[in-house]
């Protein structure tokens, strides 16, 4: 016959039977404490929302940190790229001007020279990013190689 009322787990608030005194006699004291212990759960689960809240958003801002130094950084790169192809493409447009110079030293072009020449134009443009130029052969979809299964 001893009875005893536990609010909350660890860290929580017994009461008991004593020698001296019932719970019945106590339960003024009981019920307070029940409602101080109701009391501070609700602050601290108000504290754990408050906490979850602040991290939440400082995840969220050093994703978006992140996400932005890596697009900025992607960007650099393309941008270096570019920088590149353009450079290489305005070295292979001098080296046609100096091959075509150097084929009008010894005449008029020939046809093989002034097909060369065009080609050679062409590719320069088509490596240059500040000229929209498609190539028909290096633009288009990779061949796939035969399969012996699916053959007719």
């Amino acid at each position: 016959g001893r009875l005893t009322i536990t609010v909350g787990g660890w860290g929580g608030r017994n009461w008991n039977d004593t020698l001296r005194s019932s719970l019945e006699s106590r339960i003024d004291e009981v019920v307070g404490g029940i409602v101080a212990c109701m009391e501070k759960h609700r602050i601290e689960l108000a504290e754990e929302a408050r906490k979850k809240a602040l991290y939440q958003e400082a995840r969220d801002r050093y994703e978006s940190e992140v996400r932005r130094r890596q697009e900025e950084r992607g960007k650099l790169s393309q941008f270096r790229r570019d920088a590149a192809r353009h450079w290489r493409a305005n070295r292979l447009r001098e080296y046609i001007a100096a091959f075509e110079a150097r084929a009008h030293e010894s005449g008029p072009l020939s046809p093989e020279a002034r097909d060369w020449i065009a080609w050679a134009r062409a590719k320069a443009d088509w490596i240059d990013p500040l000229t929209d130029v498609t190539d028909p052969i290096l633009d288009a979809p990779e061949p796939k190689p035969p399969n012996y299964w699916s053959l007719p």
